[in-house]
């Protein structure tokens, strides 16, 4: 089909939509919220906000000892997210070795082990079934076959 051209004034209005739509808005207040913990970070400790590998490192060792260090994981991709327009470098601090290594110790050293619930065994599913009162309504022949298959 025979388009028009748009002004460069329209292309950058609609990119600004696209944009401003690429988060969801759940995901963007949440990445504000990281960015304040590292913003509130570095003006309690006399930092600069640039996000150097240094300063980056400081706030994981920091904040590991508040929050779980998996969760101070998550607070680097919004940080990295909200200050790229900024300091385009944030990516290469984000990946450097010394962050890597700061959130691997933290998440030995501080981090909480993943509990697992058991499976059901065997036993398990013919315990329920011996253990229901007989007869069976419908309901729990319903619910004892979405028991045992899931």
């Amino acid at each position: 089909p025979n388009q028009e051209a748009w002004s460069l004034e329209r292309l950058t209005h609609e990119r600004s939509v696209f944009l401003g739509m690429a988060l969801d808005s759940s995901s963007l207040r949440a990445y504000s919220s990281h960015l304040n913990s590292y913003l509130t970070f570095c003006n309690l400790h006399h930092l600069p906000i640039d996000p150097t590998p240094d300063t980056l490192s400081y706030f994981v060792t920091f904040m590991s000892h508040h929050i779980q260090p998996c969760s101070v994981d998550a607070y680097l991709s919004g940080i990295v997210n909200q200050l790229e327009p900024h300091f385009p470098h944030v990516k290469q601090s984000r990946h450097s070795l010394l962050i890597k290594r700061t959130v691997q110790g933290a998440l030995r050293l501080l981090g909480r082990p993943i509990l697992r619930k058991q499976p059901i065994l065997w036993d398990d599913l013919l315990r329920v079934l011996q253990d229901l009162p007989h007869p069976l309504t419908h309901d729990d022949l319903l619910w004892i076959t979405q028991l045992h298959c899931g």
